[in-house]
């Protein structure tokens, strides 16, 4: 099953109750899949859902502080966009996927720090559409992205992300607690034993990557690489 209202949506939509029915029946489709399981999930409410994605500023910071005006924002709202955003941002073909795989970046999060969902979204210097000047993160539905699907989807894994629910959403991500976007760059690398020198990954070797260069440093990678859509999942 496959719903997808690309270059269609608008508020109207959101606001439009069999639509939202069959965006939930959707979503647990999808969540039972990735999770390979099949329990009974809470649904996030229509009259909230409604409400969720106006437009805010999303001016950049320059210095990965958040954008000021995400405190007008509920939690819900504030996780939606960032699932969102960080799906949209990075492209591919796998962006329903690909949302299910940041929820569980976001809950292995909450599990290690032992912090909220609107906490980890929102720590400084972590995801980048919340200081770069993302225009999905400051309105979803204006975006050229533009896929109702994926955003409502985003909106169902918040509301389970803030009401802390639901343990997983994606098998294959596992334990891993970071994401990068392949599009900035190849920051990958493959420690060589017989040279001592670290080499630089190619999009075709990246899954097979032993370091991640960051903090003007070579970090251990402690997992394997997925690559799920633009991104690389994994920890360091």
């Amino acid at each position: 099953m496959h719903v997808d209202y690309s270059g269609y949506w608008a508020h109207s939509l959101q606001s439009n109750q069999s639509t939202y029915n069959t965006m939930v029946s959707t979503y647990r489709m999808y969540l039972n899949f990735f999770r390979n399981a099949s329990s009974a999930i809470p649904n996030i409410p229509f009259n909230t859902f409604k409400g969720l994605g106006r437009s805010i500023t999303w001016k950049k910071t320059g210095n990965g502080t958040p954008y000021s005006t995400i405190s007008s924002l509920t939690d819900i709202d504030a996780v939606a966009r960032t699932i969102y955003a960080e799906i949209c941002d990075a492209g591919g073909n796998n962006a329903m996927e690909g949302a299910f795989a940041v929820a569980q970046v976001i809950k292995n999060r909450m599990n290690y720090q032992k912090k909220s969902a609107r906490s980890i979204v929102t720590a400084s210097s972590q995801f980048s559409c919340m200081n770069d000047g993302n225009k999905i993160f400051g309105y979803p539905a204006s975006s050229s992205y533009n896929n109702y699907s994926v955003w409502a989807v985003s909106c169902f894994l918040a509301y389970n992300l803030v009401s802390n629910n639901i343990n997983t959403y994606h098998n294959r991500i596992g334990s891993r607690k970071n994401f990068y976007d392949k599009k900035y760059g190849m920051p990958f690398y493959i420690y060589n034993n017989s040279t001592k020198k670290y080499d630089r990954c190619t999009k075709s070797n990246i899954t097979k990557a032993t370091h991640y260069y960051g903090g003007g440093k070579y970090n251990k990678i402690s997992t394997s690489v997925i690559m799920i859509g633009g991104n690389a999942f994994y920890t360091y």
